[in-house]
């Protein structure tokens, strides 16, 4: 007896199967790359639904602002609470302008850590539109620049001394 092989053709499923399989591989391959460059950068990015209120934020914001993605539900006030006393009433301006106004808004902050760390950062945010030109979400980048911010003070501070001397 001789048995023969079947060859069985691919089907449109399998092939349909195999294009979202490697669409899917490419966008976690770009979720990996924009992951990783928000990491070496020191930065985040997050969104915010006007009408829910619910924010997403990267993982490269959650990483600058110290909490753990699975314990810490984004939220403006979660924000808010990190961005230090004096420069909270600012951070909270800039929002409610670009809700209102459709501006876009940039700011350098302070945020306070748990531990009286502070860190310094750059935010940024944009308001987006619906077809009705009706502001529906503002999404926005931080950056920190801690390091940057005490480099620039200490040669300030060897400059006024050379002038000094």
């Amino acid at each position: 007896m001789v048995r023969r092989r079947s060859k069985i053709k691919p089907s449109r499923t399998n092939s349909r199967f195999d294009k979202d399989r490697r669409a899917a591989a490419e966008i976690r391959r770009s979720e990996a790359y924009m992951a990783e460059g928000q990491r070496l950068t020191r930065t985040g990015t997050w969104a915010l639904n006007v009408v829910t209120k619910r924010c997403f934020w990267s993982s490269g914001l959650f990483r600058i602002l110290e909490f753990a993605p699975a314990s810490t539900d984004p939220s403006i006030s979660t924000f808010l609470d990190r961005v230090h006393p004096s420069d909270r009433d600012a951070a909270q301006q800039n929002i409610d302008l670009a809700i209102h106004t459709g501006k876009d808004f940039a700011q350098d902050y302070r945020l306070l850590l748990d531990g009286g760390t502070t860190k310094y950062v750059h935010s940024i945010g944009h308001p987006v539109t619906n077809d009705s030109g009706e502001i529906i979400e503002i999404i926005g980048a931080v950056t920190e620049f801690t390091d940057r911010f005490y480099e620039e003070r200490a040669l300030k501070r060897s400059e006024f001394y050379l002038a000094e001397a």
